[in-house]
């Protein structure tokens, strides 16, 4: 009797631990550069749940990789972000109780194009150009008389 109870506690206590795993979902992938194909270090790596709310986030660690650990079952909104390269957002992304959900994410660069350093200034006109130009022609002549006094 006493090896029967010994059995029953022993199962049970392996048992819970294994099903409580079993709650839990996972997300893992590789983040890598989509020209070189490198895999992208220190890329920051969070997911949202329906909600909006924002369960948890990861780095990816020298080989690009990364895991989103025991998260509740469900649909979730992942979004990878790097300074200088955009953001890369994939919805709908399923996580199941007990398994693994593999999603491999690859980023571009960000290209800023051709960026104006003086983005108020309006065009100046030939006409404008012909005054400014006159007009400083008009001044080096009279600081030249002026000194020539």
């Amino acid at each position: 009797m006493a090896r029967m109870v010994f059995f029953f506690l022993l199962v049970t206590s392996i048992y819970q631990p294994l099903s409580a795993q079993m709650e839990w979902g996972t997300i893992k992938g590789k983040v890598t550069d989509a020209e070189s194909g490198e895999e992208m270090i220190g890329v920051e790596v969070t997911i949202k749940n329906e909600n909006g709310s924002l369960p948890t986030g990861a780095l990816s660690d020298f080989e690009g990789h990364y895991r989103l650990d025991k998260l509740e079952p469900g649909i979730y909104t992942l979004e990878v972000n790097y300074p200088g390269y955009e953001e890369k957002i994939v919805e709908e992304v399923k996580v199941q109780p007990g398994r693994f959900t593999i999603m491999d994410v690859e980023i571009k660069e960000w290209d800023p194009g051709w960026v104006d350093p003086w983005p108020f200034r309006k065009p100046v006109s030939k006409v404008e150009k012909d005054i400014v130009f006159s007009l400083s022609s008009l001044m080096l002549l009279l600081f030249g008389a002026l000194a020539l006094r």
